[in-house]
């Protein structure tokens, strides 16, 4: 069964049938992601620049690696 670093009722029973039937997958492989997806959720940390704000760059750069694999 797939494991939820988090506790919410149903979520692991819910995310092991939707990998299972193939309408959920995970990978770190960007081609492969933007190939096969309808939708892509990016997970990428956004840590607090000196001055408060959100450092985005890691979502910017996963965002230009995707632009340059779509078809």
């Amino acid at each position: 069964m797939a494991q939820i670093p988090f506790n919410e009722y149903g979520i692991s029973d819910l995310l092991a049938k939707n990998l299972h039937s193939g309408r959920f997958s995970v990978t770190a492989d960007i081609k492969e992601a933007v190939c096969n997806a309808n939708i892509l959720i990016m997970c990428v940390g956004t840590p607090q620049d000196t001055d408060g704000t959100a450092d985005i760059s890691q979502l910017e750069s996963l965002a230009r690696e995707i632009a340059q694999n779509i078809n």
